[in-house]
C-alpha cells in the first residue's frame, strides 16, 4: 500500500480530527510522535504518538485512540526531516 506523505503537523492534525469525531473527546489530543529509524515490517516510518487529556483519565480513549493510531500507519508515512 503506498502511504501519503505528510508533516508531523499534519499527521497530528489527522489523528486529532479523527479523534475529535468522537463523543466526549474534546478533552483529549494526540501529541508527538515518534519517529523510526527504518520503517517497520508494514513500511510506517512513525509510532506511538501521545496521547493526552486535560482533567480526564487517558484510558477512557486509550482504546479508540489505538484505532485511530493503527489506521492512520496504514494510510501515512512522515516526510524526511
Amino acid at each position: 500500500m503506498t502511504r501519503q506523505i505528510v508533516s508531523e503537523g499534519e499527521l497530528l492534525r489527522i489523528l486529532n480530527t479523527e479523534l475529535h469525531k468522537l463523543p466526549d473527546s474534546r478533552d483529549y489530543r494526540f501529541e508527538g510522535i515518534t519517529r523510526l529509524s527504518e520503517p517497520d515490517e508494514m513500511g510506517c516510518n512513525w509510532w506511538s504518538p501521545t496521547l493526552r487529556a486535560s482533567g480526564s483519565p487517558v484510558s477512557i480513549m486509550l482504546d479508540d485512540a489505538n484505532r485511530i493510531t493503527t489506521e492512520a500507519r496504514q494510510k501515512y508515512n512522515l516526510e524526511d526531516s
